[in-house]
C-alpha cells in the first residue's frame, strides 16, 4: 500500500458516523486536514494542479463525495488555511479525533 493510499485509508476514518450539517465548519477534522494539506502542497510557494487533482481524487475516494460537496469541502480547508495564523486549531481539531497510531500516519 503507497502512501496516498494509506492517506486515503485514514481520511475514511474522519469521515462523520452521521449526516453532516449542511456546510463544514473548523471543527470538522475533514476541514483541518484539507487546510493541513493544502499548507504541505503551499510550502514550495506553487500549487500545481497535478497537486489539486490528486489533492481532489484522494478526498472524493475518502469521504466518499464528489462535484459540489467536494468542492465546498475543498473550499472551507483551503479558507481556514488562509485565515490561520498558525497550525494549532487544525492539529487540536485532529488531535481530538485520531488516536496515537492515526495522527502518526497522518503526520
Amino acid at each position: 500500500m503507497n502512501v496516498l493510499d494509506r492517506l486515503s485509508a485514514l481520511l475514511k476514518g474522519l469521515a462523520p458516523s452521521q449526516e453532516a450539517a449542511p456546510g463544514y465548519s473548523p471543527e470538522d477534522p475533514r476541514v483541518a486536514s484539507v487546510a493541513l494539506m493544502f499548507h504541505v502542497i503551499d510550502a514550495d510557494g506553487i500549487r500545481r494542479d497535478d497537486e489539486k487533482a490528486r489533492l481532489n481524487e484522494v478526498l472524493s475516494e475518502a469521504y466518499g463525495i464528489d462535484g459540489v460537496e467536494l468542492r465546498k469541502l475543498i473550499e472551507a480547508g483551503e479558507q481556514a488555511e488562509q485565515q490561520a495564523i498558525d497550525l494549532y486549531a487544525f492539529t487540536r481539531v485532529l488531535k481530538r479525533a485520531l488516536d496515537h497510531g492515526q495522527r502518526c500516519e497522518f503526520i
